[in-house]
């Protein structure tokens, strides 16, 4: 008796080719199913340049920030409580020999130094509570308005120096909320007062500025006078090398050729 072999028997075929991954096999479940997703892996590129792009504006406008720092040290704002009490008539020089002849919180700064040099309360002898008086860390050689043991590089990098020793104190007084923390609320609102759309922030985590910034803190693109096209090979090389999810060696092998192209490009964004 011939056998009808229906088409609906015969087993299904499988290609167990996959021209991006040598094991097959690990690619399927315990009912033989297709895990990979040969999509998710040709859109990792794509995602990998947007956060490439989306990191290098952002290093831009900190890069901007931190430029204006270099240059501009002594350009501050007098606090607003400090305008009230100067009439338009008294001279600048006065004012600052006054300054410099009073401690008011007598913590061994005097309050020009307070006010112009380290950017610290003139009426809390401690400014970032951290067990120490502002005379004492600056003795130390250590960052009067940054608790010891702390990293603020963040907050100095997108804060005005004349807002710093506030921000700190607010972290003193919640006990719920760190360093880090403020950093990211404050490089939040960094972007959006430079820009950026509050639905684009929304799409990026703590963690993603976070990774962002230590791109920016580690791979020494800011150091000299400005953020350009003249970082040099090995600079843009560092800082390919920070981004999440990419391809070490082939970063590695890149020409400095190549690495200047990816660098103008970028600027030409």
């Amino acid at each position: 008796m011939d056998e009808k072999i229906e088409r609906n028997n015969e087993p299904d075929f499988v290609d167990q080719t996959d021209p991006l991954e040598d094991n097959y096999a690990v690619n399927l479940d315990a009912k033989g199913e297709r895990l990979y997703d040969l999509s998710r892996r040709s859109n990792r590129p794509i995602k990998f340049w947007i956060f490439l792009i989306f990191a290098f504006f952002i290093l831009m406008m900190v890069g901007y920030r931190f430029y204006g720092n270099i240059i501009n040290p002594l350009k501050y704002d007098v606090p607003e409580w400090l305008q009230n009490q100067l009439s338009v008539e008294e001279e600048t020089a006065k004012t600052i020999a006054e300054l410099k002849e009073t401690d008011t919180d007598q913590d061994g700064l005097n309050d020009y130094q307070e006010i112009y040099q380290y950017y610290t309360s003139i009426f809390l002898p401690d400014t970032d509570s951290d067990g120490f008086t502002d005379g004492e860390e600056v003795n130390l050689g250590e960052d009067p308005i940054c608790p010891i043991g702390e990293s603020c590089n963040l907050l100095r990098l997108i804060t005005p120096n004349t807002k710093l020793s506030s921000i700190v104190q607010d972290i003193n007084l919640d006990p719920n909320l760190t360093v880090q923390e403020a950093a990211v609320k404050e490089f939040r609102k960094f972007l959006l007062d430079n820009g950026f759309e509050q639905k684009d922030l929304d799409a990026l985590s703590d963690e993603d500025l976070l990774a962002i910034f230590r791109i920016t803190d580690e791979s020494n693109i800011l150091d000299g006078d400005k953020l350009n096209a003249s970082s040099t090979p090995e600079q843009i090389r560092n800082f390919l090398l920070l981004l999440p999810g990419v391809d070490t060696a082939e970063i590695n092998a890149m020409s400095e050729e190549e690495l200047i192209t990816v660098a103008e490009e970028l600027i030409a964004k």
